[in-house]
């Protein structure tokens, strides 16, 4: 007998509901979405069709108990597969007069009801219903910690969540990307699962909200024992399967797509450019059990694969170990994270590894991806993927009954009805997830971009959904942007960085309207905005290293080391295809430029001067830091005239990543600080910029005040737009103008603990002193709060 005909999905499905090992009604969530006064979002995944209602509610006010209902709404789950339904259910207030409030713990519950009734009464199965959440018997870590391993509460026995609160210096905001289940490094997510447990019952201690800024998932890089697994719950869920229908996957070639078998049709027949394409995920089913095992444990079997069940002596057997047990330590902490998910308001954003390594990076990838069948299927079931199990929660209305969103989850429905051999079905999918391209009669694929307003490309995506959207709160607003699917790329040279925002994309994504200057702005980016030093030597180190030995070293090999390797074909991938180097923003470009200018902008006038507070919020690097720019501007870039009034803005970037994806170079950047082979971060990096090139002579006297003077020619030649990094800003004694914007960026040092932070040691008491005991396990656990607050 197979793994599969003993531990697999599909046996699991048949057994009655007194084996331990039967699979409860609810595969993944509750998960707690966007979450507002007047309306408040749950996604969660059934194996079984169901009317979902959610009610919320609030403590009954004296002389009352219990609960008060709040909110209410009921929404019927959508069809992914035989035994696969996903709904994201939004209540809204029954009373129109009474809003949710800050400074409240609220509490909600879900209903499920076979019939179409709404509103669910009372009576029908819920969270704390057998057989709906819990798993009797099964190998979990939380379900034990409170009664249905969601809730904080002993009382309620419910999830719940605060709204943000009145004052900026209360609210707690949790960010983080990158968080890949076989990874080297433990996961973060429970810890924050222990922080929200010490301050449940306190509305503006708890986090507030959860930023997750991409890869939740990774596409890419799954371990062979994890496919496996995926490629059973696939057909199980599913109920069908796409690997013997896929474009340019024919019969003989199917065993391609065996675990750690995939780079053929990976990288020749779809173009993926992924440095992991071995059991990189495929099918759209592949897709979505990746999201359901990634968030819940429901999945996961009792059982977990051996090397041998696998069948296959190409595989390395240490190498399949020692991911093994990574799986299963991740595995023993989703307990933890499920509550997470379910007591926070969570919010998410696309990136690349939820999709495919490298996915949109270059005009050159786009190319190449967009015009293949296998390709374009890849990138499409990534998209549905998302946009069902992410972007659904992030923006609720864009998926109410008559949006374009809704008409997606009705595609996605019919898909599975017509087991993914539908054209116009297939068309209408790529169309609204925003896969760019037109079908010709001959059955080839063209008109991937258009051309915006300042001649650069964007994908050509007219009529899909977008992903970007705004958070708005008492004394704040989040902009989470959009850097994958709006970029803007250059028409002469494929191979050119893109901006992470086009033209339109940047103006779409960041409007100028002015915001009371007394709000914080935050802004969200999968990438880097104020990259580290150590990628930008030329452009950001100052003047106190351009005479280090490892600053020749290191602009030998840039400019004329790789360029020579890339001629000669050694290096195409290093050169084009490294996200390290080109998936942060890079500084002094129009799009770099354009983006502070727009920010600084967006504030309302204040005695003439628009002032700004801005928070970066960012991923990606699979390490943390941080960073600050002070901006001035009488005339910000791009501005029109009739906006050209002076500017302020102090910009924090702070960059957070990963959740779960330790590299093992990131100490390096700790120990030696942002500039290779040094013990410190560069000193404080000063740009001057002006609007109008011609303005600019520098004379022999001036060059002294330049911080690399021997950049300064072809900066001013052929850089747009002209900036020069200087010492400080001009005066009357120098031949250069006035700038007409300038900013400092300063790299900021973390601080550890303070000294004399340690824990004192707690006495022990005799073996039969149960009281000492006691008092000792309760000063453990005040002192390490202390020490952790600390």
């Amino acid at each position: 007998m197979s793994w599969a005909d003993k531990h697999g999905i599909a046996t699991r499905l048949t057994l009655g509901d007194d084996n331990p090992e039967r699979l409860p009604l609810v595969l993944c969530g509750p998960i707690l979405r966007r979450t507002e006064p007047d309306s408040v979002t749950v996604w969660v995944a059934l194996k079984k069709p169901r009317n979902v209602t959610l009610r919320c509610y609030s403590q009954a006010p004296p002389p009352f108990e219990g609960l008060r209902e709040e909110l209410r709404g009921t929404r019927k789950s959508v069809r992914l597969g035989q035994n696969l339904h996903v709904v994201a259910v939004t209540a809204e207030p029954v009373d129109a007069d009474r809003p949710l409030t800050p400074g409240t713990v609220y509490f909600y519950n879900l209903f499920f009801s076979v019939s179409d009734e709404t509103p669910v009464p009372e009576t029908e199965e819920h969270l704390n219903s057998p057989n709906i959440f819990s798993l009797a018997g099964a190998p979990t870590s939380a379900d034990d910690l409170l009664p249905t391993g969601l809730s904080y509460s002993d009382k309620h026995k419910l999830p719940g969540f605060s709204l943000p609160p009145d004052e900026l210096n209360k609210l707690r905001i949790i960010n983080g990307s990158c968080r890949q289940p076989h990874a080297t490094g433990l996961d973060a997510l429970p810890a924050l699962d222990e922080i929200i447990k010490l301050d449940a019952s306190k509305p503006d201690d708890r986090p507030h909200l959860l930023l997750l800024t991409g890869d939740q998932i990774y596409a890419d890089d799954v371990a062979p024992g994890l496919l496996f697994v995926l490629m059973e719950a696939d057909e199980a869920l599913l109920g069908w399967n796409e690997r013997d229908r896929l474009p340019d996957v024919p019969p003989e070639r199917l065993d391609e797509l065996d675990p750690g078998h995939r780079k053929q049709l990976v990288r020749k027949t779809a173009g993926f450019t992924t440095e992991d394409p071995e059991s990189h995920l495929v099918t759209l089913g592949e897709y979505y059990s990746m999201y359901l095992f990634t968030w819940s444990d429901v999945l996961w079997p009792i059982q977990f694969p051996e090397f041998n069940d696998l069948e296959d002596d190409s595989l390395k057997h240490r190498k399949f170990n020692t991911e093994r047990k990574k799986l299963l330590a991740y595995r023993k902490a989703i307990p933890q994270v499920r509550r997470v998910l379910a007591n926070v308001p969570t919010y998410m954003m696309v990136d690349d590894h939820d999709i495919t390594d490298d996915w949109n990076m270059l005009r050159d990838w786009c190319e190449q991806i967009y015009k293949r069948p296998l390709g374009r299927r890849v990138v499409q079931n990534g998209l549905l993927a998302y946009a069902i199990f992410q972007a659904w929660g992030n923006t609720p209305d864009s998926f109410a009954p008559g949006t374009p969103g809704d008409d997606l989850l009705a595609s996605a429905r019919a898909w599975s009805a017509a087991q993914a051999v539908n054209p116009n079905i297939d068309q209408r999918i790529a169309r609204l997830v925003g896969v760019p391209g037109t079908l010709s009669s001959g059955g080839e694929f063209s008109a991937f971009f258009i051309e915006d307003e300042s001649g650069s490309l964007q994908l050509a995506t007219a009529g899909s959904l977008t992903w970007h959207y705004t958070i708005k709160g008492p004394k704040f607003e989040i902009i989470v942007t959009d850097s994958r699917t709006q970029r803007g790329y250059s028409k002469t040279d494929k191979y050119a960085p893109a901006d992470h925002l086009g033209t339109n994309a940047l103006e779409e994504q960041v409007p100028l309207d002015n915001v009371d200057p007394n709000k914080l702005m935050i802004i969200v980016s999968t990438n880097n905005i104020f990259t580290l030093p150590s990628f930008n030597a030329d452009t950001v180190y100052g003047h106190n290293f351009i005479w280090a030995w490892w600053y020749f070293v290191f602009r030998i090999g840039t400019d004329f080391l790789l360029p020579l390797l890339q001629a000669i074909h050694i290096a195409p991938q290093f050169t084009h295809y490294n996200p390290d180097k080109n998936e942060s923003w890079v500084p002094q470009t129009p799009g770099f430029e354009s983006l502070l200018s727009r920010l600084a902008r967006r504030a309302a006038s204040d005695d003439g001067i628009r002032k700004s507070r801005i928070l970066l919020l960012t991923g990606d690097v699979h390490f943390s830091w941080a960073s600050r720019m002070q901006y001035w501007a009488d005339h910000p870039f791009q501005a029109p005239t009739s906006d050209a009034q002076p500017v302020e803005a102090i910009i924090a970037q702070l960059g957070s990543s990963p959740f779960k994806k330790e590299e093992t170079f990131a100490d390096k950047f700790h120990s030696w600080g942002y500039i290779p082979m040094t013990d410190s971060l560069p000193g404080p990096i000063r740009w001057f910029g002006w609007n109008n090139p011609g303005s600019l002579i520098i004379a022999p006297q001036d060059l002294n005040r330049m911080v690399d003077w021997a950049q300064m020619k072809i900066r001013l030649q052929n850089h747009k737009p002209p900036m020069l990094a200087l010492i400080d800003v001009p005066d009357a004694s120098t031949n250069l103008p006035r700038p007409d914007w300038r900013y400092r960026l300063d790299f900021i040092l973390g601080e550890g603990i303070p000294n004399g932070s340690s824990p004192s040691q707690l006495g022990k008491p005799g073996p039969t002193d149960a009281e000492g005991w006691m008092d000792v396990a309760s000063g453990a656990q005040r002192r390490h709060r202390e020490y952790a607050q600390k």
